[in-house]
């Protein structure tokens, strides 16, 4: 299983929408848009209301649809929340929980990082649309 964390403001949706769907040997489970009804797992992940049966049902969902050798999940929030998070735990969480998701399956971990100084300032602009005010 591919893991790929999405970090913010780093061309997540674009790998996503353009680049995972279309790889020929790799099954992406798209639960955004083609399962939103288990996208509420990926939301969970990190939050201390993940309850034993949510783990399980995320688990079983995976495993139903990995269909191939190589398969492949993508979210953002994998990376921790920006700016005011509402979150109850941390980034530290999110991955303990993440791991224990795919414990079963032969895992990698997929990490973008986009040029330093784009990113402070894609991510600045962001926090000002948002209604930031600190400089």
């Amino acid at each position: 299983m591919y893991v790929h964390v999405g970090n913010h403001r780093s061309g997540s949706v674009f790998l996503e929408k353009k680049v995972f769907r279309n790889l020929k040997d790799v099954n992406y489970i798209d639960v955004r848009d083609e399962y939103p009804q288990y996208y509420k797992y990926f939301l969970k992940l990190g939050e201390s209301e993940m309850t034993e049966e949510d783990f399980e049902a995320f688990k079983k969902f995976l495993k139903e649809k990995a269909s191939k050798e190589k398969n492949l999940i993508s979210y953002e929030g994998f990376s921790g929340v920006n700016f005011r998070s509402l979150r109850k735990n941390t980034r530290t969480q999110i991955f303990k929980d993440l791991k224990r998701v795919v414990e079963d399956f032969d895992t990698k971990i997929i990490v973008v990082l986009r040029e330093q100084s784009s990113f402070i300032e894609s991510h600045y602009k962001r926090y000002i649309y948002r209604g930031g005010f600190d400089t």
